[in-house]
């Protein structure tokens, strides 16, 4: 499976959605049943079958109110007519976590679709049934028993020499996909990252404000710490009297009801 952002046209209305690129069996692998119509089968999964396409749920009543006579529809990726076979399930919302699909097409057509010149690099996620007597070790070892073949004639020929060699040698593993598979640089990924900058940026300007704001405070007392000083302060007092207000401001800044809550 494979997944992207794509212009879907249905009527006069084109937006952005999530395609889903699937091959003819991951619906029964994923013992998937669509609502109404049929779901993508080993026919349609060939370059030179007509463009068929599966809505998901959501698509559906979004993009056609829930009406069945959306099977049989022809709606436009990318400019490209698609004949509307089947809506999947409310339930199944695709493989990739953090993605929802809105329509899910045939995984031969990718290429052509994403204007892909031979050669290109694209990735797929490659999803299969477990057998109860096989755990995901020995599958993992089956895989490094093919992977000089599959590297081998994987290998695009304009990378350079330690590019090749890096490839060749990252070892291929099976895990666990019953939660959905996870992107190196999915969105969610990223979106969580974008987050966390922004907070740690504004985490840091709060601390300089309260570093000049203590900075300020203790410059106006200069005086008053001057005066205990005479009279007997000593070092250790005056930091535990710093300290002790720091606390008890900071404390009624938190504990304090904000207006409406």
């Amino acid at each position: 499976a494979n997944a992207g952002r794509y212009r879907l046209r249905v009527g006069d209305v084109s937006q952005p959605s999530e395609v889903l690129f699937a091959s003819g069996e991951l619906f029964d692998v994923l013992d998937v049943s669509v609502l109404v119509g049929r779901s993508l089968t080993r026919d349609d999964d060939r370059a030179t079958a007509p463009l068929v396409g599966v809505l998901s749920d959501h698509a559906w009543h979004e993009r056609f109110g829930g009406a069945v006579d959306a099977v049989g529809a022809t709606v436009f990726v990318q400019g490209v007519p698609v004949t509307v076979v089947g809506i999947a399930p409310a339930s199944f919302h695709g493989v990739h976590i953090g993605r929802r699909f809105d329509i899910a097409l045939p995984l031969s057509h990718v290429q052509p679709l994403q204007g892909l010149q031979p050669g290109a690099l694209w990735t797929v996620s490659i999803i299969g049934r477990r057998r109860d007597d096989t755990t995901l070790e020995m599958l993992s070892a089956r895989l490094r028993s093919l992977q000089p073949r599959v590297r081998e004639e994987t290998l695009p020929s304009e990378w350079r020499a330690e590019s090749r060699d890096g490839y060749l040698r990252e070892p291929l593993r099976a895990t666990t996909a019953e939660t959905g598979v996870a992107t190196r640089h999915s969105d969610q990924a990223t979106s969580f990252l974008v987050l966390m900058t922004a907070a740690l940026i504004v985490l840091v300007i709060a601390c300089v404000n309260v570093a000049h704001w203590l900075m300020a405070r203790q410059r106006a007392r200069e005086r008053e710490f001057a005066v205990r000083a005479a009279m007997g302060a000593s070092r250790a007092h005056l930091r535990r009297l710093v300290w002790l207000e720091s606390l008890v401001l900071a404390g009624r800044r938190a504990t304090r009801r904000r207006p409406g809550v």
